[in-house]
């Protein structure tokens, strides 16, 4: 069900892309540029706090929560490659910056998939009025701040008069989408630089990274089921054996 819809949202970014660029009146490669820069803004918002607020909002994955996340991650970047790709002959975008830009995308996916693990890696929550989900809000709160902190960062700077670091627009994906892509009908107008390979390779390192944490708080976590958790199944029934 989640592949269906996340597949579906990817598709809706695409169609709505195409649309705005119909009624434009001129399809070309170079007009659809924008329209592109769009729908990868709109699929990457989906990705980093559509897809954590969709499991966050479930029930905890029964024993290992690392491989649903996983099958997860994998699920959200099959579809999402399938439409960076094809930007090359799209869009008219240079053939590195697409590598560019499914590398960001890539790295992107791999942090919030290893963030979201590590977010579901503790003790088991089933019940809607468990006191632990609060620490779900938390984690909800840093993938909205992951997208939106660095926009705004450089918005701050800019609004006092000053020139935000290049580095701040690499801090999140909407705004490094736009750096990599260019502005308004101006396509990329250079390469990715050494910088902004270095942002997606830090981006990369610290989603291993929260892979490997996820990795141990799920075997010291789960490896210590709480007492009241033994039995309990999604529709509150005992397991048998209980009085």
């Amino acid at each position: 069900m989640f592949a269906f819809f996340w597949t579906f949202y990817v598709m809706l970014a695409v169609g709505g892309s195409v649309t705005w660029l119909a009624r434009a009146g001129v399809v070309t490669p170079g007009t659809y540029g924008p329209a592109a820069r769009i729908m990868l803004i709109a699929i990457a918002v989906g990705m980093v706090v559509l897809w954590p607020m969709t499991r966050l909002s479930q029930a905890s994955p029964r024993g290992n929560s690392i491989l649903p996340v996983l099958a997860d991650l994998l699920v959200v970047q099959f579809p999402v490659q399938i439409v960076v790709w094809p930007l090359y002959v799209m869009a008219n975008w240079p053939g590195e910056i697409v590598k560019v830009v499914a590398s960001l995308m890539g790295a992107w996916g791999v942090l919030t998939g290893g963030l979201l693990a590590l977010a579901l890696g503790g003790r088991v929550v089933w019940l809607a009025r468990d006191p632990r989900l609060g620490g779900r809000v938390v984690w909800m709160t840093l993938f909205v701040a992951l997208v939106l902190a660095g926009p705004t960062a450089a918005w701050v700077v800019e609004s006092r008069g000053g020139a935000a670091p290049a580095w701040l627009w690499m801090a999140s994906p909407v705004t490094a989408i736009s750096s990599l892509t260019g502005k308004g009908l101006i396509g990329p107008t250079a390469p990715a630089s050494e910088l902004q390979w270095r942002a997606i390779i830090i981006t990369l390192s610290f989603g291993v990274f929260a892979w490997a944490l996820a990795a141990a708080r799920n075997g010291v976590c789960r490896g210590e089921v709480e007492p009241s958790d033994h039995g309990r199944s999604t529709t509150g029934t005992r397991a048998p054996g209980r009085g």
